[in-house]
């Protein structure tokens, strides 16, 4: 099976790639190949204009899934509303193109902040309110859309992530440092404790590996034409979240900090 990653540069789509080119042959896009550094030899690299479909067109060819994962983080989305808006829905449509000419199926990585009050809920499911009021989620649901336009003619996948953790030491990028859990951890090593604004604020979390795995089901045994799911683990409070970390970094280092 070819797989395309879109935006395979990034914390999660190096962590994907380096992980499914194991099973799969793996093709990575990305606006800069400066940015690929120590990714494994299986993996091919191809530098797209995103904005372009012709520039898609011209450098993919033969390929039997998607994974889309181009879009900005919520801080620059924040910053830069209109032009993260933009992105997204140039993108998709063109990624949606290149699906119909090689008849690929699709997997979009969206996000579980598109659920109203997801910071505060305990429980959420596929069939909770969504909300478009902020940036981020703003253009996460207007992907979604595009792509059940879509879906009559296409096995589409669109997983709403919880977030994901888990160390990468061969990807460099400072996204690393935008997932909650990985921040708490470069907290702690670096600063001998951690600093939180909001210690009740709830959120679930995704370790890499369950996402991996999950993945892996789904591509091998989803054949639906639409399938929306949201992918999480455990949910914690901040608060609670600080307390794992600093026990077992305590234990491994032998170190006390403080929250």
């Amino acid at each position: 099976m070819n797989i395309f990653i879109c935006g395979g540069s990034g914390y999660l789509g190096s962590l994907l790639a380096n992980s499914m080119c194991k099973k799969y042959n793996v093709i990575v896009g990305t606006r800069n190949k400066r940015k690929i550094k120590n990714y494994s030899k299986k993996i091919k690299v191809k530098e797209v204009n995103y904005y372009s479909y012709k520039s898609l067109e011209k450098s993919i060819k033969k390929i039997d899934l998607i994974i889309h994962l181009v879009g900005m983080n919520k801080a620059d989305s924040i910053k830069k509303p209109k032009q993260s808006l933009k992105l997204k829905k140039k993108v998709t449509e063109n990624l949606i193109k290149l699906a119909n000419k090689n008849n690929s199926r699709i997997i979009y990585f969206s996000s579980i902040q598109v659920y109203k009050n997801f910071s505060h809920k305990k429980k959420i499911n596929e069939n909770s309110e969504t909300y478009n009021t902020d940036p981020y989620c703003k253009a996460h649901l207007v992907a979604e859309k595009i792509l059940k336009q879509n879906r009559k003619n296409r096995n589409i996948i669109i997983l709403r992530l919880s977030s994901v953790f888990g160390a990468n030491v061969l990807n460099t990028s400072k996204e690393l440092l935008f997932t909650l859990a990985n921040n708490f951890c470069y907290q702690v090593i670096k600063n001998n404790k951690i600093l939180i604004q909001n210690p009740n604020v709830i959120r679930n979390f995704l370790p890499y590996s369950i996402l991996i795995r999950c993945l892996n089901n789904l591509i091998s045994k989803n054949k639906d034409k639409l399938l929306i799911q949201n992918l999480g683990y455990k949910t914690l409070s901040l608060f609670e979240l600080s307390k794992i970390i600093l026990r077992r970094y305590r234990y491994k280092f032998k170190k006390v900090c403080s929250i």
